[in-house]
C-alpha cells in the first residue's frame, strides 16, 4: 500500500502541471469514484441479502452494511482524498510549504483513521520526491544495493505492532510512538524505492510493466480475494513470530493472482474502463 501511494503522489505532480483544479477533480471523480461505487455494490447487495434472510433488517444494520461495503476499498478512497486535498493546496493555496507541513503534523496527532493518515504522508512524500531529481538516485547502483540490504534488515526486525492500524499514528499515544512512526516510514520508503528502482533498471521486464498499468485493478480484485480467503489467512498468520515474512510471501502470491484475474476481467469491454 505505501508503495502504491508513493507512486500515486509521485506521478500526481505531472497531472497538476497539465490540468486545472476543476479538471483534476472531474478526472478523479470519474476514474476513481465511479469504480469504487461500482465494485462496492456487490458487497452491499450480499450484506443486504444476509440481513434479509436473518430477519435483522433494521436501519442501523443497513447503515453499518452500507459503510462497510462502500468503504471497503479504503485505499482508493484514500487516493481520491489525497489527490483532491493536495490539488487544493497546490492550486488554491499556491503550494505553500507551510500547508503541507501542517497537514502532515495533523496526521501525527489525530487519534483515529491511522491507515488513511499514514497513506496521506506517503502520498506527500511521493509528491515532494517528484520535484527532486529522483532518477539520479535510482540510477546510483551503490544506493540501490545498499537499500536492498537495509530493506532486508528493516523487514526482519519489523513487528506486527508497528503496523499503523495496530499502533496508530498519534505521536502522543505511546512514549515510543514517534520512533515507531519514523521506523515505519523509513521502512516503507526504502522498500518502495527498491521496487520503483526495479521498474527503471529493468524496463524490458513485461511483468513489472503489467503491474504498473494494472495497479487499481489489482487492488480491487485483492479486496474480493482477501474477503473470500480472510478466515484462512487469519488462521495461517496467527501466532507466527515472523508474521511480516509470511505477509510478504502471501502478498507476492496475491499480487500475481490478482494481476491474472485483472487481465481476464479487462477482456470484457464493459468492465475494462471500470477496473483501471
Amino acid at each position: 500500500m505505501p508503495l502504491l501511494m508513493f507512486i500515486s503522489g509521485y506521478f500526481f505532480n505531472i497531472s497538476l502541471q497539465k490540468y486545472s483544479f476543476k479538471e483534476i477533480l472531474i478526472k478523479k471523480l470519474k476514474h476513481i469514484l465511479i469504480p469504487i461505487l461500482f465494485w462496492s455494490t456487490p458487497f452491499f447487495i450480499h450484506s443486504f441479502i444476509k440481513l434479509f434472510n436473518s430477519g435483522t433488517l433494521s436501519l442501523p444494520d443497513l447503515l453499518s452494511a452500507f459503510f462497510h461495503s462502500y468503504f471497503g476499498l479504503w485505499f482508493l478512497w484514500s487516493v481520491l482524498f489525497n489527490s483532491c486535498f493536495v490539488c487544493f493546496i497546490n492550486k488554491i493555496l499556491k503550494d505553500k510549504l507551510i500547508f503541507h507541513v501542517l497537514s502532515i503534523f495533523l496526521c501525527l496527532i489525530i487519534p483515529f483513521g491511522a491507515p488513511y493518515l499514514f497513506m496521506f504522508i506517503c502520498f506527500e512524500i511521493g509528491y515532494f520526491l517528484s520535484k527532486k531529481d529522483f532518477v539520479k538516485i535510482i540510477n546510483n547502483n551503490l544506493i540501490f544495493v545498499s537499500s536492498i540490504i537495509l530493506s532486508i534488515i528493516l523487514l526482519f526486525f519489523y513487528k506486527s505492532y508497528y503496523l499503523c492500524d495496530v499502533s496508530g499514528m498519534n505521536i502522543f499515544s505511546h512514549p515510543y510512538q514517534s520512533i515507531i512512526i519514523i521506523y515505519r516510514l523509513i521502512t516503507a520508503l526504502i522498500v518502495s524505492y527498491c521496487i520503483i528502482s526495479l521498474f527503471y533498471k529493468f524496463p524490458n521486464i513485461k511483468v513489472l510493466d503489467l503491474f504498473g498499468k494494472n495497479t487499481m485493478g489489482i487492488y480491487i480484485v485483492s479486496m474480493y480475494l482477501v474477503t473470500a480467503l480472510l478466515s484462512y489467512l487469519i488462521k495461517l498468520l496467527t501466532f507466527h513470530t515472523y508474521i511480516h515474512i509470511y505477509i510478504i510471501l502471501i502478498s507476492i502470491v496475491e499480487c500475481f493472482a490478482c494481476l491474472l484475474i485483472t487481465l481476464l476481467i479487462k477482456r470484457i469491454n464493459f468492465l475494462n474502463k471500470l477496473i483501471g
